[in-house]
């Protein structure tokens, strides 16, 4: 014969294990996934790049119009080493641009004397593909290819280029008008 004390501990301990499950179940997920804010991203639409004793790259990339053309170059080149050094961009199937940086200084190509533009072949919305190189190394990047449709863009265009829609989908200029 079962006695009526040991009920009331069954009760606890079945409340204790639904509890524990309830907890487990509910942080589960999480113990074994990364931390979303401890993964390193670009939080601007320009690239990060870091290659130790070469260049430091923040938010660089080209705004620019149309299919091909020039575009210029945005963003910021930092020399980490102790000597002056020049870089060459160069992107693949498109031109070069060089950019001098003295040692351990930054260069922001957005401001007018640091002014690149660079022949593309790409869309805006798209990577231009192309190396970053100085004494010998370099480094591969992607570029992204930014539309002065976005306007805090527009000032970046290259001269003689305007802001474009057409390489937008019509059907998302009138959204909402009575699809």
């Amino acid at each position: 014969m079962k006695s009526a004390a040991s009920r009331p501990a069954r009760r606890r301990i079945a409340a204790g294990a639904l509890a524990l499950t309830a907890l487990l179940g509910a942080t589960g997920c999480s113990a074994v996934s990364p931390v979303a804010t401890a993964i390193p991203y670009s939080p601007s639409d320009g690239i990060v790049v870091t290659q130790p004793d070469l260049v430091e790259v923040r938010n660089l990339a080209l705004v620019g119009e149309g299919a091909s053309g020039p575009a210029r170059l945005i963003g910021t080149l930092k020399n980490p080493t102790d000597a002056d050094k020049t870089y060459t961009i160069a992107l693949q199937d498109g031109g070069q641009a060089t950019v001098q940086v003295p040692a351990g200084q930054s260069v922001r190509l957005e401001d007018e004397q640091n002014r690149q533009e660079i022949e593309r072949n790409v869309w805006p919305g798209q990577n231009a593909q192309g190396t970053i190189a100085a004494d010998g190394a370099s480094v591969d990047v992607a570029v992204p290819v930014l539309s002065a449709t976005q306007e805090h863009y527009a000032e970046y265009l290259p001269a003689g280029q305007q802001p474009s829609t057409e390489h937008l989908d019509q059907e998302t200029l009138h959204y909402g008008e009575g699809h």
